[in-house]
C-alpha cells in the first residue's frame, strides 16, 4: 500500500487525477513516507523548494530541507546531493562547506555524476574547503567515468581538469 500512496501523490502532482491538487499530493506523500517510501520525502522536498504546498507560493528551503534530510539519512542519493548544495548555499540552514561536503560525499561513494562533480570541484578549487588537487582530480575522473558519454557533468569535469593540468603546468615552467 504505501507505493500506491505514492504513485496516488504523483498523480494529484502532476494533475492526473485532479488538476494539480497539491494538498492531496502532501497528504498521500506524508502518508507514502510515514509507511517506509523514502522517495516520497525526496518529493516533498522538492515541492517545497519550488513553492508547492506553501501558503505564499514562495520556497521554503527550510521545509525542504527537512523532508531532504529525511530521506537523505535513510539513503536517498538525490536527497544527501540536494543536502550538501543546501548547506553550501546555507539554504534553510547555516551554510556548512564540510557538511556540504560530507553528504556530497554520501552521494559521491554511491558514484552520483553531480555529486562527483561539485566535490571534485570543492576539492580542486579550494575556495570553500582546504584545496586538495589529488582528491579533486580523481573524484572528476570518476565523475566522467559515471556520466554519460557527451553530457554536461562529462564536458564540465573535463574542462576542470583540463583547467588543473595547465595551472600545474604553468606552475612548473615557473619554477623551472
Amino acid at each position: 500500500m504505501p507505493a500506491a500512496a505514492f504513485k496516488l501523490a504523483d498523480a494529484y502532482r502532476k494533475g492526473s487525477l485532479a488538476e494539480g491538487d497539491i494538498a492531496a499530493a502532501i497528504k498521500w506523500y506524508t502518508h507514502a513516507g510515514k509507511s517506509g517510501v523514502v522517495e516520497a520525502y525526496f518529493a516533498l522536498g522538492n515541492m517545497y523548494s519550488r513553492g508547492e504546498g506553501t501558503s505564499d507560493g514562495n520556497p521554503d528551503y527550510k521545509a525542504a530541507f527537512d523532508m531532504f534530510e529525511i530521506a537523505a539519512t535513510r539513503g536517498n542519493v538525490e536527497s544527501q546531493y540536494n543536502m550538501g548544495h543546501y548547506y553550501l548555499e546555507g539554504k534553510g540552514v547555516e551554510k556548512d562547506p564540510h557538511l556540504a561536503a560530507e553528504y556530497w560525499g554520501m552521494a559521491a561513494a554511491k558514484r552520483f555524476p553531480i555529486a562527483l562533480l561539485n566535490l571534485g570541484k570543492l576539492y580542486a578549487e579550494g575556495k570553500e574547503l582546504p584545496q586538495n588537487i589529488r582528491r579533486g582530480k580523481d573524484l572528476l575522473n570518476v565523475a566522467i567515468e559515471c556520466s554519460g558519454p557527451d553530457g554536461f557533468i562529462k564536458s564540465q569535469a573535463q574542462s576542470l581538469l583540463d583547467r588543473i593540468e595547465k595551472q600545474q603546468r604553468d606552475t612548473w615552467c615557473v619554477i623551472l
